[in-house]
């Protein structure tokens, strides 16, 4: 709603978007919604600027190894011992430029036509412990 406010211009195509792909008197469902390709880069875009975990760590349960990260230019692998907190900050992945473009610190929802949701977006994490509240929004 803060950035909607902020984007009357992208309110109005928003509600324009919404009142052509769910007519009126017909109940609004989940998968309406979902259908609707203009609000699903307006969430996916709020997100990206404010993800709902910025930061976040996880213990490694054995000894394992991050494939880069590692050595000077940061692409060598690094080791990790079981036992090791790893901190990620979504926050600041979500703003790379070199993964966002140079606007990546502006709200854009149009940045995700023909963009698929990959590593790069992470507001609910990524695999086998991607957060379970994800299929509620």
């Amino acid at each position: 709603m803060y950035e909607l406010a902020l984007h009357p211009n992208v309110y109005q195509r928003l509600r324009e978007h919404v009142l052509a792909d769910i007519p009126l008197k017909t109940p609004v469902s989940l998968d309406a919604l979902r259908s609707c390709r203009y609000l699903q880069w307006i969430l996916n875009e709020t997100l990206r600027v404010n993800p709902p975990v910025p930061v976040n760590s996880r213990i490694a349960v054995r000894d394992t190894v991050l494939p880069a990260g590692g050595g000077p230019d940061r692409t060598k692998p690094v080791a990790v011992k079981k036992g090791t907190a790893v901190f990620y900050v979504p926050y600041a992945v979500h703003k790379r430029k070199d993964l966002w473009g140079e606007d990546a610190d502006i709200w854009r929802p149009e940045r995700w036509d023909g963009r698929k949701a990959d590593w790069a977006f992470i507001p609910f994490n990524k695999g086998p412990r991607i957060c379970l509240g994800r299929e509620y929004f």
